[in-house]
């Protein structure tokens, strides 16, 4: 009989842990691979949409990224600014990568930017065989 799959073992292998400081004190934050998978599915979706949220809502998810003794924590250090948290969320997104998946962690274009196409020898006309 062969030995059963040690799912535990393998699962310890815990991620790089986010580390930030603010008004002088050190934070860190578990990767979001080493969270519940319900933590994780609930920031995933919190963070795709964070150019259309309200700032209520991003408060929210600046509390589920930190949590709330640490957002606490934070606010009597010194004032947790929008910009804090925002800048805070940006850098907590890219150093989460790959997690979050391109369209999370990217930042919103400003636009297009891409030029379009010229036309090569084998356009339309230079196909047409009569």
């Amino acid at each position: 009989m062969s030995q059963p799959f040690d799912l535990e073992s393998v699962v310890t292998e815990s991620s790089e842990p986010f580390v930030f400081t603010w008004g002088g004190e050190t934070f860190e934050l578990p990767a979001l691979m080493d969270r519940d998978i319900e933590e994780q599915l609930q920031l995933i979706g919190m963070v795709e949409g964070m150019d259309e949220r309200e700032p209520a809502q991003i408060l929210e998810v600046m509390r589920l990224i930190v949590g709330s003794g640490i957002l606490a924590r934070m606010r009597e250090l010194r004032p947790v600014t929008a910009r804090a948290v925002m800048t805070l969320i940006s850098a907590w997104m890219e150093h989460q990568g790959e997690a979050l998946g391109k369209s999370a962690a990217s930042t919103p274009s400003s636009g297009a930017t891409a030029a379009r196409s010229k036309r090569t020898s084998r356009s339309a006309r230079a196909r047409r065989t009569n």
